[in-house]
């Protein structure tokens, strides 16, 4: 049975921004937009479980991050560009984005609204928010976590 503790969780974080990077660059939106939020999840687990190992949030990028403040870790008023970027993935990710197609995901993109995904080449647009925003998380997860 495989088991993760914190450090997995950060390694997880940095591979899974590199992995989300690739497929961007490869055009392939859908596992680029998923794999950024599994990205920023794994460091935001990371970050609670320096204090606290039990996860009762699921895949809640906000509410894991609540958690991580009420444990005393965003200290520092700079924290607050991991709460913005968090606020940026939660609006759009999805853990279930990995068993959508990309059509669903364009329906999906349309109906929330946000004018940004509105054009021909919302998913473009859409992945390249997320992973800036998972690589933001996760660079300002680092941060935590060395003064941690």
């Amino acid at each position: 049975m495989l088991r993760f503790g914190p450090n997995a969780y950060r390694q997880a974080s940095t591979e899974r921004r590199d992995d989300a990077e690739r497929l961007l660059n490869e055009r392939r939106y859908v596992l680029s937009m998923y794999t950024s939020g599994v990205a920023a999840e794994r460091m935001l687990r990371a970050l609670r479980g320096l204090r606290d190992a039990q996860f009762d949030e699921r895949h809640d990028l906000r509410e894991i991050c609540k958690s991580i403040g009420r444990l005393g870790l965003l200290t520092s008023p700079r924290d607050d560009s991991l709460l913005e970027d968090v606020k940026t993935l939660q609006a759009v990710w999805r853990n279930n984005l990995r068993y959508a197609s990309t059509g669903q995901v364009e329906k999906f993109l349309a109906s929330i609204g946000e004018r940004r995904y509105s054009g021909r080449n919302r998913l473009a647009v859409a992945a390249k928010d997320l992973y800036e925003a998972a690589a933001s998380v996760i660079a300002r997860g680092e941060v935590i976590w060395r003064r941690s």
